[in-house]
């Protein structure tokens, strides 16, 4: 609601949210004490830290959080847009859902990753243009393509190509611009084939077959692995 400073602050009874790692107020998830938190000028940092520690959507596999950058343009509060983006952006690497310095200060230059400040114009189109580009260092990218040999009835494979910008590992390595490539037979017919016995030649009867369906119950892609007795 733009500039915003007179919120009261969410109160966990009246919010339908998943429980965090830490059992605190929202108010003051952030567990600072700070004297804003209790009334209505200063809860925005303690909400961005919840929805970036916490799983959103734990129906859903994998971690769904909030990844959370602030622009600072007029005014006062720069010191709680700078919390926003320390609490709400900090790459968690040894995962104690505590926002160390080198977590949120890559750069050492002291000042959040995730903060920019724009007095004009320019200056708000350059930090909207880091923050996305950020974002998409941060996202894989897959493509898929299909190599027909001699000709349709002849089959051929089908090629699968994925990379990350961008990949953190539990050891503590950064690597950049890695990736996987994931090949498959076709047949004839043109269902994708496992090359089960690893030998790279398409057996029809010992190769099997990959049904990839969408189960819209379970909101997930299924496969059914299929033998064709018949080949």
């Amino acid at each position: 609601d733009g500039e915003s400073n007179s919120d009261w602050p969410v109160v966990n009874n009246y919010a339908l949210l998943p429980n965090g790692p830490f059992a605190r107020p929202l108010y003051d998830y952030d567990d600072d004490n700070h004297p804003g938190d209790h009334g209505s000028y200063h809860p925005a940092d303690d909400y961005a830290y919840y929805g970036h520690i916490t799983d959103l959507r734990p129906d859903l596999a994998d971690m769904q959080n909030v990844e959370f950058y602030s622009i600072f343009c007029f005014g006062t509060g720069y010191n709680l847009f700078k919390e926003i983006a320390k609490d709400g952006g900090f790459d968690d690497k040894n995962d104690d859902n505590i926002p160390q310095v080198e977590e949120y200060d890559k750069d050492g230059d002291g000042v959040p990753d995730h903060y920019f400040e724009a007095e004009d114009g320019h200056l708000l189109e350059q930090a909207i243009l880091k923050i996305i580009q950020d974002i998409m260092a941060k996202v894989s990218s897959s493509s898929g393509v299909s190599v027909v040999t001699t000709g349709s009835k002849a089959g051929g494979i089908t090629v699968q190509a994925q990379f990350y910008p961008q990949r953190n590992f539990p050891t503590g390595e950064n690597l950049d611009w890695i990736g996987t490539c994931q090949s498959l037979w076709l047949d004839k017919y043109g269902w994708i084939r496992e090359d089960n016995q690893a030998d790279a030649h398409l057996h029809l009867q010992n190769d099997y077959v990959a049904n990839i369906q969408w189960d819209s119950s379970k909101a997930n892609v299924m496969i059914t692995r299929l033998q064709d007795v018949n080949g």
